[in-house]
């Protein structure tokens, strides 16, 4: 079966819309000030917004609202291709209009992590790492890190209750 996504503008509502939104002034600002791919500036500039603005809209749904919430990998050959460039400048944005937003930058265990949500209950929050790569070798390989893939799940899964054991 062929599955196509939904339209959420057709043509002529897209047309109303005024041709140059923040998300396409960003992209083309960032563009012009690093040789990083558009593609990265696009993606980061979605995750910004997502970030500065996921707990103030949300989609009524049958069953409850529906927040947004993206996730997003900047992949690219490592130095040529401005990856880190692309999301530090998102980053600098996001910090700038919520300083507290960033939860964490380096390794955090999974407990690590739970904690700092608890204290921001119903706001939006970012997990910002630069070389996912040795993010993920360091899952594997490190035990403060053990459970992380789990427990990365668990907040993308957003069960009704999450149980935590901690050691």
């Amino acid at each position: 079966e062929n599955l196509e996504f939904p339209k959420l503008l057709d043509d002529a509502e897209r047309k109303k819309i005024k041709d140059n939104t923040f998300f396409d002034d960003y992209v083309k600002w960032a563009s012009k000030v690093t040789d990083a791919n558009e593609i990265y500036h696009e993606l980061c500039g979605a995750i910004m917004l997502s970030c500065v603005l996921a707990d103030k809209i949300h989609i009524e749904m049958s069953w409850d609202r529906l927040y947004p919430n993206l996730w997003g990998l900047v992949l690219g050959e490592s130095t040529i291709t401005r990856k880190t460039t692309a999301m530090k400048m998102a980053m600098d944005f996001v910090h700038e209009i919520s300083p507290d937003a960033i939860l964490a930058t380096q390794d955090s265990s999974a407990e690590g992590l739970f904690g700092a949500l608890d204290n921001r209950s119903e706001k939006t929050s970012i997990y910002f790492r630069d070389e996912v790569a040795g993010f993920f070798h360091a899952m594997s390989s490190k035990t403060y890190l053990a459970g992380m893939p789990e427990a990365l799940t668990q907040l993308y899964d957003v069960p009704p209750v999450m149980i935590r054991q901690l050691s």
